[in-house]
């Protein structure tokens, strides 16, 4: 049996889909792995050819109305019978060394409930971006762990999946990783590549748009207000002058977002 579904939205981007299925088949010949291509509401006719293709090929694709990445996702996941999960972008590839190396990781370590990597950023020229340990007041600040890693399908039951109702596309992810801290999953950073990153002109990396941004990020402070901070400096910031040090960070981090408010909140806060 398969240790991992990897999930594949995809709207209208058949003439990459190929090619990050070519990336995948390695996990799906030696068994690690299945896919489960969610095909959410495409009109794009080189896309509908291309689903028609690998659905006659044997894969396994399901079909939706349009209801946006965050729903398209869930609806994956939803149908995964493996106890770990892996969105993949329908544009993206995956480095199948990683997704071994993190179902490794997982088994051994039972405490570990999400595994991240660092990624390989390409378009006609190609970066390896480092992304770097898991830093939870950092995390608050920035989507700075990309949707691609492997997770415990429990971590998605428990939080009730990625949340639909974001103003824009963009941060789903985001959120859902804010949520899984604060519900006390633990991550885990390997320093390799798990993923190859392809910056299109229109990536959500490039056309989320500062104000969109703006109301994603005020959203999700408004959704968790105090004690998402809260729980940052209790359960991640030892009380040590180390300690001390991240609440400082942390202050720094908001004041750059301008949450005076929420500041304030903090400062009103004794010290765990």
């Amino acid at each position: 049996m398969a240790h991992v579904s990897i999930i594949i939205p995809c709207y209208n981007h058949g003439h990459f889909l190929k090619e990050t299925l070519k990336s995948v088949a390695p996990l799906i010949q030696d068994g690690t792995a299945n896919a489960i291509i969610v095909n959410d509401g495409s009109d794009d006719a080189t896309t509908m050819q291309t689903l028609a293709e690998l659905e006659k090929a044997g894969w396994h694709i399901v079909h939706q109305e349009n209801r946006g990445l965050a729903e398209a996702r869930n609806t994956g996941i939803r149908l995964a019978q493996t106890p770990l999960i892996l969105p993949l972008d329908s544009d993206n590839l995956i480095l199948p060394d990683f997704v071994r190396q993190a179902i490794e990781w997982l088994s051994r370590s039972a405490d570990t409930d999400i595994v991240y990597s660092d990624c390989i950023v390409f378009s006609d020229t190609e970066r390896h971006h480092t992304v770097g340990p898991f830093d939870a007041c950092r995390l608050i600040n920035d989507n700075y762990i990309d949707a691609c890693a492997v997770f415990r399908k429990t971590v998605w039951d428990e939080l009730g999946g990625y949340d639909k109702n974001l103003p824009g596309m963009g941060h789903e992810d985001w959120d859902f990783w804010i949520r899984a801290l604060m519900a006390k999953k633990q991550f885990h950073y390997l320093p390799v590549a798990g993923f190859r990153y392809r910056l299109r002109d229109d990536s959500m990396l490039r056309t989320v748009t500062r104000k969109k941004g703006e109301e994603n990020r005020q959203y999700i402070y408004a959704k968790h207000h105090e004690a998402l901070f809260h729980s940052i400096y209790r359960n991640y910031v030892p009380a040590s002058e180390n300690y001390k040090a991240k609440y400082i960070q942390l202050q720094q981090y908001l004041r750059e977002n301008r949450l005076v408010s929420l500041i304030k909140i903090l400062l009103n806060r004794p010290f765990y």
